[in-house]
This record gives structure tokens, sequence and C-alpha cells, in this order.
């Protein structure tokens, strides 16, 4: 194809401009009809709400799909004309023909018009912040919902299985089924224009006529919300009417004013979301309620693909999901809303990649990491998150074999582990021996609600089994040297071993339990006596039977919050993430004042390097006492079903985490898990808390995923340092490509290195770079040309990077 030249292009784009301005109304979303409409009202202008601040700009910022890759001069023409585009590193930011703009209000019918755009979006979301309310939009993961992947699918997960190995998932909560039902009407019986619950009707089959069995009803998307965010109560959302955007429409078809599901009420697997219908409201108007004329869509299909089940018994979606093990424990159901939880622009707690399906391995019910890794992959999965972690009894230097397992799985399926939550409590401690000497612990166990019965103190060292000796004290006052085996002291049972790990770290494993006494409440001693002539340095973790990250059984002495990343992020392989806040409280107390800065790394986050000094830490993401989700309702607590909870720990960050490294993968479909994490890490953002990166806190900073899918930062201009310490060849962006593809790559020191392109007989097409380059991040362009400045035909061209004796290629496709 013969380049246009840029006057005869401009002036082609020019002309269908000319076209009838109410050609573009139906290519805007309803956002934007619904902000363009307070801006001509005069409502936005009138009072400071923060949600309509988009309405009152000059510009608006937009999301626009075309129905081609546009020319350069198609581009001046539209900037001509009160577009904006964003340019990186020379070029305009675009997916595909998806590109980013701001776009003058007074020009916004007129290039909405125009034939060759398809779409138009507002970034803006109604009603506030769209899903996690404050996390998705800090990561940036509801800007990512509006690009498109190679295929022109939105980049909301689609196609992508995250297995999440934790304590199950409720099957029935309504945020986890795709919203891929009819487009149906509901009957305004009363004809008062607003939805009136039990007497209005969902017109099921599609005559006009409101049937007895169309009864239309909702509930509340009841919130457990102890920091009152929502409100001034514990338990929020409750009694104020149908809200589009987190409450649940039913059709109560038997008239019994609830809604009925699952098996013990007649229904099967073969019934749409497992009970009588569910249907979310297209809210056009953005005002939160459902209004005379707008749609409903039908819930239908479970995102759940699959869960393995005690015993290792598989439940599949299409066979017998119905009748998987219920979340008793309550964990699970939150992670997998922020993984793929809700619809995207409808709900307000919707997860980051709400399109995404979801494999549950129950963790908790005995299904080991040996029994998940592999179910998880014979079932597709593309990410696996780790959502539990351990701190005694383990030598925590990535030598077990679980930690194996994710090494290996890890070069194919991205291995995503929260760093774990040791930090806020007083179960760790360090503290160095000096030589031909002794230190005790000190280990306080108060009296909690419930009494403890156990604990498992554990200790780490890194140079012989021989070189420490132990003692430990009871409350008492009775002694014991701990010798491989048991003994009974005071009417308590101890029993403790020295081991030493295949990487040479030596251990004390110890087991106290109350035998004959009431309990282990009491101040405990461990003494350790240095045999040696030099210094020793002990890592110490307490564990007990009652609680869990902190409180119970804890250290008077010597405790720290350095250096206590838990099993299994102890890994080799593995993608490590902590957690930071984004609401500036740390407690179920409320508020507080801001007892934890917003933007600042959560309290509680696990950090600081392993025991044999290996990095870990790879990203934070938001998981502080301020992210809400979905909630279980079957744990014993009463919540109703299709309830909502705020969730916290490193746990919750993990999904954040896994979601954006499906989102990725959704992006780059042919990126490698190493590419997977470069680009997560190297697009981490940085600022006053984080501090310079890389750092054993922050590990490269704050998760963004705009930049990880090519949009919003270009590799040239990351700070040199800024990135992972290794040589990589990124894929292209975009790929497929015409005319022109970015090239990222990284190199680990100063020196000469060359990017070449070859086609796929292996003869050389063009050296598109050949010269010293600094350490650090870089990017070069392809125009699709060869050495000689002609256009290459379309096809499959292989790019080669060489530095420093080692070569890495990657395959790029250009279509014409």
């Amino acid at each position: 194809m013969k380049p246009i030249r840029p006057i005869a292009a401009a002036c082609v784009f020019l002309a269908v401009c000319a076209g009838a301005v109410s050609a573009g109304e139906s290519k805007l979303n309803p956002a934007l009809r619904f902000l363009r409409h307070e801006r001509e009202s005069g409502r936005a202008a009138k009072g400071s709400r923060p949600e309509l601040a988009a309405a009152r700009s000059e510009r608006v910022e937009v999301t626009v799909k075309f129905d081609r890759v546009l020319t350069e001069a198609e581009l001046a023409a539209l900037e001509a004309r009160g577009v904006s585009f964003r340019r990186v590193g020379g070029e305009v930011s675009r997916t595909g023909v998806v590109y980013p703009a701001s776009v003058r209000w007074d020009a916004l019918e007129g290039i909405s018009a125009e034939n060759a755009v398809i779409r138009m979006e507002a970034a803006w979301r109604p009603c506030v912040f769209p899903l996690l309310d404050v996390s998705a939009h800090e990561t940036e993961a509801d800007s990512v919902w509006s690009y498109a992947d190679p295929l022109g699918a939105p980049l909301t997960g689609t196609g992508l299985r995250i297995a999440d190995f934790d304590t199950g998932i409720d099957v029935f909560h309504p945020s986890f089924f795709f919203a891929d039902g009819d487009t149906l009407d509901w009957i305004d019986v009363d004809g008062y224009g607003t939805f009136n619950p039990g007497y209005d009707r969902v017109d099921l089959n599609g005559n006009g006529l409101a049937d007895p069995n169309e009864l239309l009803s909702y509930w509340d998307g009841w919130i457990y919300d102890p920091a009152h965010v929502w409100g001034g109560g514990t338990n929020n959302n409750v009694g104020n009417g149908f809200q589009t955007y987190w409450d649940w429409l039913y059709n109560d078809a038997n008239g019994n004013s609830q809604r009925d599901y699952g098996a013990a009420a007649g229904f099967t697997e073969s019934s749409p979301t497992y009970g009588e219908r569910l249907f979310v409201a297209l809210d056009d108007n953005g005002n939160g309620t459902l209004d005379a004329g707008e749609k409903l869509v039908a819930l239908g299909t479970s995102k759940i693909y699959a869960t393995l089940n005690a015993g290792a018994t598989e439940r599949v979606r299409g066979v017998d999901l119905i009748s998987s093990n219920p979340d008793d424990y309550g964990h699970g159901t939150p992670v997998s809303g922020i993984l793929a939880g809700g619809t995207a622009g409808l709900h307000r707690f919707a997860g980051l990649a709400p399109d995404a399906e979801i494999l549950m391995g129950y963790y908790f019910a005995g299904n080991s990491i040996a029994a998940c890794i592999p179910w998880a992959r014979s079932r597709g999965a593309d990410v696996m998150l780790y959502e539990f972690g351990g701190f005694v009894w383990d030598y925590l230097d990535g030598s077990t074999l679980e930690e194996e397992l994710i090494t290996i799985e890890n070069e194919t399926i991205i291995q995503i582990t929260p760093s774990g939550n040791l930090a806020r409590g007083r179960k760790h401690a360090i503290a160095t021996v000096a030589g031909a000497d002794s230190l005790a612990l000190g280990v306080t166990v108060p009296i909690p609600g419930s009494a403890i019965l156990t604990m498992w103190p554990t200790v780490l060292w890194r140079t012989s089994t021989a070189d420490l000796a132990f003692r430990i004290k009871t409350p008492k006052g009775g002694t014991v040297t701990l010798n491989d085996g048991a003994s009974l002291i005071d009417g308590y049972y101890v029993y403790s071993e020295k081991s030493t790990s295949p990487r040479g770290t030596c251990a004390l494993f110890v087991y106290v339990d109350r035998n004959s006494n009431p309990a282990l409440t009491g101040t405990w001693e461990l003494k350790a006596v240095n045999k040696t002539g030099g210094p020793i340095e002990i890592v110490a973790n307490v564990a007990d039977d009652v609680t869990s990250w902190a409180g119970g059984a804890e250290f008077l002495n010597h405790y720290t919050n350095d250096r206590n990343v838990t099993w299994p992020a102890t890994a080799d392989g593995a993608f490590v993430n902590g957690s930071y806040s984004t609401r500036g409280f740390e407690g179920y107390g409320g508020a507080g004042g801001g007892s934890i800065p917003v933007g600042e790394i959560s309290a509680f986050s696990g950090r600081g390097a392993r025991i044999d000094g290996r990095h870990l830490l790879d990203i934070a993401s938001p998981g502080n006492y301020d992210v809400y989700s979905t909630r279980t309702s079957q744990d014993g607590a009463g919540y109703p079903l299709g309830s909502y909870r705020q969730f916290s720990g490193t746990s919750a960050a993990g999904p954040h985490v896994a979601a954006a490294a499906a989102l990725v993968q959704q992006a780059f479909p042919q990126a490698t898990m190493e590419d997977v994490a470069f680009l997560l890490s190297s697009h981490a953002a940085t600022d006053a808390f984080t501090g310079a990166v890389y750092n054993d806190t922050w590990g490269w900073g704050k998760l963004r995923i705009l930049g990880a899918i090519g949009v919003a930062t270009d590799v040239e201009d990351m700070a040199a340092g800024a990135t992972p310490p290794r040589l990589l060849l990124g894929q292209n962006y975009p790929n497929p490509f015409n005319p022109s593809t970015w090239i990222p790559f990284h190199l680990p020191a100063d020196g000469l290195v060359s990017v070449r392109i070859y086609n796929v007989r292996g003869e050389l097409v063009k050296t598109v770079a050949e010269r010293r380059m600094a350490r650090g991040a870089h990017s070069v362009r392809w125009n699709g040309e060869d050495a000689k400045g002609r256009a290459v035909a379309s096809g499959v061209y292989f790019c080669a990077l060489a530095f420093g004796g080692r070569t890495e290629t990657r395959t790029l496709v250009l279509v014409r």
C-alpha cells in the first residue's frame, strides 16, 4: 500500500467530518452522555461534587476506538479540531485501534460523528469510583479496561484463568456470574416511572405483559464495614432502596419475597445463576437507580470454571460446580472478588479482571501445593495465586519441595505469592548470640478469648547445628535442655528437633503442648547457648493454636519487623507482593486519624531479604484495611447472599497482582512469564514513600497496570537502574503491528548492543540499532521497512537482540 500524502489524507479525513452530527450519538457510552448532560443542564457548574469534576472541565478524557490505525495526517486533522492524543516516545499511544485522548466539549459531537470512530467512552466511571472503589482505580485497572487485546477484546481478563489456592469460594455469590444473558425490558406496572420491587415485572418472555411469574425484586448488597467508610455503622447499605451499582435484582418467580437458589431449592447445574434469575441494570444516566426505559441484562454463566474440594474432589462448571464445598472460613471469596468479581463499569466492587475465569483450589481442605499445581495447570491456569503463609517449622530458604515446585512452575505459569503479614505483631525476632555466651528470648502467652493450648517456636541460623544449644524454661520455673525428642516438664509436653536444610540453614523446631495444664498462659524463656567463639545471628518465629499473624504467643524482646517474608513467598521463582494503604487507616477501630498515611506501606506487610540474603519483594499493591470485596454467606456469621466485606492483608494485595498479571498476558499473549514479571515490576510507581528502588520493603514500587500493557509509560522514559537487573528483550508493542512497532529491552550493564530484524528464511532485513548503550531500559522503533527504506510485506519476522555474547529473540507479526 502506498503511503497517503499528508495534505490528501487531511482532506479525506475532513471530508468524512461533514456527515450529520447526530450520527455520533449512538457511539457515546452512557457515562459520557451523562457527563455531557450534567454540563449542558448546568448542574455540574452549580456545585463542587467531585464526581462531576469531569463535566466541569473544558476537556473530557475519553477512549476512542477507530476502524483503523490512523495516519499522522489523520491524527493532525483531529488535533486541529480539538482532540489531544497522548504521545509516548514521539509516538501516539494506542493499543491496536484504541486510543486514549481528551476532547474539547464543543468538539465532542462532531468527532463522534466520524465514520472512522466506532466507539467513544468517558474515562470517568459513574457513581464515584467503580469496582474496588479505590484500589482498582489506584492500580489503573479501570483505565486498562478501555483498551483492547490483539484480537480486539477489551482488557478485562477475557480468556484468562486465575487459580487461587485458598479457603474456597461461595459459588452462589452474584458477583461470580457473567452478564452474558439476554438484554430484557422491565415493566413499570404502576406507571410511576420508578422501580417498585415486588410489584413491577421483568419481561422474561418478551410479550410486553406483566405475567405473574415475572415479579422483579431486589436485595441489598449488605456491607460489613467496621471502618465506617460507607456510613456510621458496622453494617451498611441496608434498607436504602435499590442501587444499581451494588444491589442485586432477581426474578421472584414463586412470589415468596425471597431469592431461592441452590440444590436444596430444586435448582441444578443447568439453572442459570443456580437459582431464581439474577439481573444487572444498565444505568444509562448513571444516577444509581432503575428508571423507566433502562434495560436489564441477565446474569448467566459462572465465572468459576472448576473447584478442587476436600478429598481432591473436583467440581466443574456445566457438570457439578453447584455441589462445590462452601467457603466456611470466608477468605477465598473476597480474594476471588478482587480477582474477577462483578461487571466492569456496572458494579462498584468489581474485580480488576472481571471477565477472567476462576479456578479455586481448597488448600485449607487438605489439598497440598503438590496437588493444587498440576490440577490448576491441567485446567488451563494462566496465573497461580497462593493465599497462605507459614513462618514456623520451616527453613524459609527456598529449599522445600513445595518451593521448588513453585519455582519450576513459574517458568510457564506466573506464581504470585504474598509476602505475609508478620510485620505487625511480635511473633518474629532477630538477635545475635555473642561468642561463648547465651541469649534468652522471652515468650509471653496471654489469656485471649480462647485458651492457648499449643505453640511452635522455631529458631533458624546459618552456621552449624552443633554451634548452638537450647534450653526452655516454663512459666512454673522448670527448665529442660532441648535435645532431639520429647520431654515432660512441669506438666507440659515439649518436643524439639535440630536439623539442617539442603541449603545449609540450621533450625530448631519446637512444639509445646499444655498437656496436663489448663493452658500455656504465662512467660516462657527460650535460651540459645553459643558454643563457638564467634557471634551467631538467630532468626526466631513463634505461632500458636489460637492466633495467626499477631497476638497470642509473642516475643518479649528482640522482636522486629525486618526480614519476615513467609513461606511460600521464600521460593526462588515467585512474584512476591507486599501491601500498602490507600485510605489511611490500619485497624478495625475506624479511620483513627490516618494512622497509616495514604500511600505508606502497611504495618503488617512482610519485607526484607531471605535468611540466606536473597532479595524477595517484587512489588507492592493495595491491601491495607481499606479494600472492599465479596463476602461469603456460608461462614456461619449470618451474612446474606451477595454481601461485601472490608478485607485486608497481603492476601488482599495478592489478587491485585494476580489479576494484573492476567491483564498483561491478555495484552501480550506471546509474553513469557519472565516478560510478565518484567513488565509489572519495571512499570511500578515510585514516590516519597517507596524511596529509591529496588529495596526490600517495596521491591520495584507500587503496582500500576497501564504502563505494563504499553500505554502509560514508554520504556525509553524509565530511569536507568529502575528495572530488574537482567538482559531482557520484551515483546514488541503493538503486535501484530502496522506500520511500525516499538521493541523494548533492558541491558544489565553498559555495552555494545545490536537489534536486528530477520525474515523467516533467516535473511537480515534491517539493523535497527547497533551502538553502545547505557545499562537500563531502552526501546527502538522498527517502521516495517528494510535496509533500503522499502516497505516489507506482511508476515512473520524475528527480532534478535545481541549483547555481551548473548542473543535474545522475539517473533514480530506485520499485517498490512
